[in-house]
């Protein structure tokens, strides 16, 4: 991430100010940016969400935005993010809000106060917390009127001013969302600032209107928009969400409650306006000016509807108008009168008005209503002026951090002749560091975030570019292998692409039993890879003939090159399939198979790409291939080279592959390097690529040659699959015939957590799957315990990920839904801080196990959604039927229960809404030996109980956290049965609480508890529960002695009980 300078020289030798804005990309922080680097004295931070999205490109295309202005990519729910934006700065701007993604709005007048409540508050918390952190002398944070004017107390004889809050109960009881969480998040900030010191200032803008910077429609602006183009406004949904600033979103929606386009009816009430070029000064004066202090409403213009209509139609008579209206109740009046007191001043109604519409117009307004097309502002980066007056062209390469993909983005920037954009899943992940590293790279070079299966993240990648290559590949195959490469070229055709060069396979050709050389007419018989169970090769054929079908449909100009196995020296720092070959025939640990083998040099791969993307007359599929040789005298070869090396020992014979013609390629120019310096090189690579370390294996380091396994850490007993996830079909070719066992892909949310460690280890051990975990951060210490296990490298792949946030799912075969925010004991606001976040995340990992069509999802609940009902008599025991009771959890304050009750219910009533297979899981008191290096806090209370700090007596059920992870693999895959019922609770053992700590002291006799034997208090025992359900699917549980053993051991090993 970037780091800040707190002060620098500027123009003139004037000292420079940093401060962060928060949102920058959106409609009045692009404005606040563009008065901060005007006036030449700040040097800005601006988060978003991600800094290359072509929505952000007007950022840095702002006068003196070069020189001054870092993107970070961050989002306010993410505490790491926002802090590293902050770090450094004197003041900060809090403008971002968050609001409701698409995919969730077909629920969303059922919980949009789960979409706004928790956000707003928890992002508004999250900046306050860094700016205290950072020593941040000033915040000024944008609320808005929403937060002042729903008061029915304050009556309509005065205008309004800043001592009049909204109204938190009636804001609640009219399900008025929007203001509620403005409300909350201001009041939650003022009281954060006076508990810790911090210097907060807010701005209560009313509606924000004005010409717009940013390239997409914001709602406020949505409204002039309305006026001019007609658009039915008297919508039940618009009208719901308008105040939400979703308007924009929901346009798809509603034709289902809008009514026809004949009937276009405006609602017609007195209405507040501001202009953003005013509101973004405003902030700046509250910031640079020292007394003051508190809220100031940002107001300066109240219209009537039908007035502000009539302004618009006599100055473009042209527009359709809304000729239909419907009365409503007007907006109270607002006085300004402290911000005017500071200095403030606004400019007249009738230039905001002009200029909004002369943006639009810019823009082109049928375009930027449906938020699809940037403003004449935007400014391309293509084509520009190179080297020595040269042209340069833009081009894309998807997967730009793999082997092929690196060599070809070296090729493109060392001809001096291209800008590249590469697409990467991290742009900050040290893997992709040898692509800054190269010549030319810190001109030429834009790193994108973008997954192949995310449109969105494609096109913005795409955008702008002459060509693309497209060499990326999903390493889950079939599906995610075609629906990545239709998004590419979707993407293509959007950006009005000249060419894409799609790299294909010879596996794509070969599957296809005929006794001639085969060339580039011959396709993979899908028939047959399907019955051979060859998916990698189905993969490829399926993809690229897909890809050519799609060029024929839409006139792209797409060309395939299709390589056989390539092998050549190491640019990226980890070993990809095809290399580890190579390896395998070094190190002699794994069994080799003797065949004839087609082989192609990397560099040479690049060069070809290239070659057909420059050449006009370039068409069709091209197979991309070099040498034939047995896999017998390429070990020889090896061995004579490298006599020290323990060459592969392990060999089976097996069929040979075919021959393959290259004709085509070569009759273009294509040139190939000879085999011998093509192995020299890779070894060598390999071996340049080690570091010093004390042995290898069982071998001092100086008493042998470098092992390749070692150089590219991946040391004895630690292989299994360990090449980052790349299907060993592809190393083998895919030959006709040979089997590979199919895998799933599974994402586990909460992945570092007490239940998911072990369920990650229950998926790996197991060996048929590959694991997304979901964790906030990948790099935190208390994560390192997933990549420790065995099986991770190669097949768990850690996703920073918060529940509001799910590309992790995407290309999922199942989910489990393990993550769960952990309640405080007495939270001040339960329904913002547990429930909003318990059920939206809940909510979010279901609607994007829908979208990517998951097969099955288990969300881990609790049997405190069971058990807490005082209708259950004394003495039953409870099944999967029972609920706990909602109105007694809140009464009683049990906000755990609550939550995991309300999420229960909402995700089991959208799967049978959404036709998705939801089945839950109701684990109790989950006990046990502990993964992760931290104490969770079912283990706490054990240690309470252990330390004698807590004395309460009552009968619990328990279970050991390792048959809860097998209960969750067994309800998702092992049990065909587990669908037909939707619910299962998972406890093993019902004992009172003295009894476990009298087992424990029996079975760690040397532990001596605390106080032991103690006196007990006596509670209220917990219900009992029946496992029956679950354990008819053949589900088994360890002994209560072997649980205590084995949670307590864990507990000394850590030294938690010292």
């Amino acid at each position: 991430m970037e780091i800040g300078l707190k002060t620098m020289e500027g123009a003139a030798g004037r000292t420079m100010t940093t401060v962060c804005v928060t949102g920058a990309g959106g409609f009045v922080a692009s404005w606040l940016v563009e008065r901060l680097l005007a006036t030449g004295r700040y040097t800005v931070h601006g988060t978003v969400r991600d800094p290359g999205d072509a929505k952000n490109a007007h950022l840095p295309a702002l006068g003196g935005a070069a020189e001054r202005l870092r993107l970070f990519r961050a989002d306010v729910l993410d505490y790491g993010s926002v802090a590293a934006a902050i770090a450094g700065c004197d003041g900060v701007f809090h403008v971002a809000c968050p609001t409701a993604s698409k995919s969730s709005l077909h629920m969303m007048f059922l919980l949009l106060q789960v979409e706004l409540l928790a956000p707003a508050v928890t992002g508004t918390m999250n900046v306050l917390k860094a700016c205290s952190e950072a020593k941040v002398k000033r915040v000024v944070m944008v609320s808005s009127l929403s937060a002042v004017m729903i008061n029915p107390e304050w009556g309509d004889s005065k205008a309004m001013d800043e001592s009049c809050w909204s109204d938190i109960d009636v804001c609640r009881t009219t399900e008025n969302w929007y203001c509620l969480s403005k409300t909350l998040a201001e009041v939650e900030a003022f009281d954060y600032a006076k508990r810790t010191g911090l210097d907060l200032v807010t701005i209560c803008p009313s509606l924000v209107i004005g010409p717009l910077l940013q390239p997409t429609l914001n709602a406020s602006s949505a409204v002039i928009v309305d006026f001019l183009k007609g658009f039915t406004t008297f919508c039940p949904l618009k009208s719901y969400l308008f105040h939400a600033h979703l308007v924009d979103l929901i346009e798809p929606l509603c034709g289902f409650c809008c009514l026809s386009t004949g009937d276009r009816l405006v609602k017609m009430k007195l209405r507040n306006f501001v202009d953003v070029r005013d509101v973004a000064d405003a902030l700046l004066l509250v910031y640079e000016a020292p007394d003051t202090s508190g809220r100031y409403i940002c107001n300066s213009h109240p219209r009537k509807v039908s007035d502000v209509i009539k302004l618009l139609n006599s100055w473009y008579p042209t527009y359709q108008y809304a000729t239909k209206f419907v009365q409503v109740s007007d907006e109270p009046s607002f006085s300004s009168k402290k911000l005017q007191a500071v200095g403030w001043k606004f400019r007249p109604f009738e230039e905001t008005l002009r200029d909004s519409v002369e943006s639009f117009q810019d823009a082109g307004l049928k375009k930027t209503q449906q938020g699809r097309r940037p403003g004449s502002w935007y400014r391309n980066t293509v084509p520009m002026e190179g080297a020595a007056g040269t042209t340069m062209a833009t081009v894309c390469v998807t997967g730009a951090g793999g082997f092929v993909a690196s060599w070809l983005v070296e090729r493109l920037l060392a001809g001096g002749r291209y800008t590249v954009h590469g697409t990467v899943r991290d742009p900050d992940d040290p893997k992709n560091a040898h692509l800054a590293a190269m010549d030319g790279a810190a001109e030429r070079l834009r790193l994108f975030k973008a997954d192949i299966l995310d449109y969105g993240s494609v096109a913005a990648a795409v955008a702008g570019c002459d060509g693309v290559y497209h060499v990326a590949s999903p390493a889950e195959l079939l599906a995610p292998a075609v629906t990545g490469t239709i998004n590419v070229l979707k993407a293509c055709s959007e950006a009005k692409v000249k060419r894409v060069v799609v790299v294909s396979s010879v596996s794509a050709v070969m599957v296809n039993p005929q006794s001639k050389v085969l060339d580039e007419d011959c396709w993979s018989d899908v028939e047959v890879c399907r019955t051979t169970q060859n998916w990698y090769c189905l993969s490829k054929t399926l993809a690229e003939q897909e890809a050519f079908a799609y060029a024929k449909r839409t006139g792209l100009d797409v060309v395939t090159v299709c390589p056989s196995l390539v092998i050549g020296p190491l640019l990226q720092s980890t070993v990809n399939a095809s290399s580890s070959v190579i390896v395998d025939f070094l190190t002699g640990d794994n069994e080799v198979k003797l065949k004839l083998r087609n082989f192609v040099d990397v560099r040479d791969v690049a060069d070809a790409l290239l070659l057909v993307y420059e050449t006009p007359e370039a068409s069709g599929r091209y197979i991309c291939h070099a040498h034939a040789r047995q896999v017998s005298d390429v070990i020889g070869m090896l061995k004579s080279w490298y006599p020290a090396y323990k060459c592969a020992t392990k060999l089976v014979q097996v069929s040979d592959e075919p021959l393959f013609s290259c004709k085509k390629l070569e009759a273009l120019g294509w040139r190939f390097r000879p085999l011998e310096e093509t192995l020299r090189d890779s070894v060598e690579s390999f071996r340049d690529a080690g570091g010093p370390h004390a042995t290898c294996g069982d071998t001092p380091r100086h008493a042998q040659p470098i092992c390749v396994l070692c150089v590219l850490g991946i040391y004895p007993g630690q292989r299994e699959r360990a090449y980052a996830g790349e299907d060993r079909a592809a190393m083998d070719g895919g030959a006709v015939g040979e089997t590979k066992t199919e895998t799933e892909t599974v994402c586990v949310t909460g992945a570092g957590g007490f239940i998911a460690s072990w369920l990650v280890q229950r998926l790996l051990s197991r060996g048929g799957y590959v694991v997304r975990g979901t964790v906030r951060d990948p790099s935190d210490p208390k994560n390192a315990h997933l990549m420790a296990l065995d099986g991770a490298r190669g097949r768990l792949r850690l996703c920073k990920a918060d529940l509001l946030d799910y590309a992790a799912v995407a290309g999922c075969d199942g989910v489990f839904h393990v993550a769960s925010p952990v309640p405080a004991a007495n939270p001040p606001n339960p329904d913002v801080e547990v429930l909003a976040p318990a059920v939206a995340g809940t909510r979010h990992v279901l609607a994007a196990s829908h979208a990517a069509g998951v097969r099955r999802v288990v969300v881990v609940s609790s049997v405190g959604a069971v058990i807490v009902n005082p209708k259950i008599r004394d003495g039953a025991v409870v099944e999967e039927d029972s609920w706990s009771d909602e109105d007694y959890c809140r009464t009683t304050e049990n906000w755990y229960c609550l939550s995991k009750t309300v999420a229960e219910r909402e995700a089991l009533a959208y799967g049978e809404k959404a036709g998705l297979d939801v089945v839950t899981v109701c684990p109790p008191w989950v006990l046990g030996p502990l993964l992760q290096p931290t104490l969770n806090t079912t283990s706490m209370r054990l240690v309470a109980y252990l330390k004698g700090e807590n004395t309460e007596e009552k009968m619990r059920n328990m279970v050991d956290v390792r048959d809860v992870a097998d209960a969750l693999v067994l309800v998702q895959y092992e049990a065909a049965e587990a669908s037909g019922r939707r619910r299962y609770i998972c406890s093993a053992h019902t004992m009172k609480l003295s009894e476990m700590v009298a087992l424990v002291n029996r079975l760690h006799p040397d532990l001596k508890l605390m106080g032991y034997p103690r006196k007990f208090v006596q509670a209220e025992d917990e219900k009992g529960v029946s496992s029956e359900r679950l354990q008819a699917l053949g589900w088994k549980f360890r002994t209560a002695e072997e649980t205590l053993r084995d949670t307590v051991a864990s507990y000394r090993a850590a030294g938690i009980l010292d």
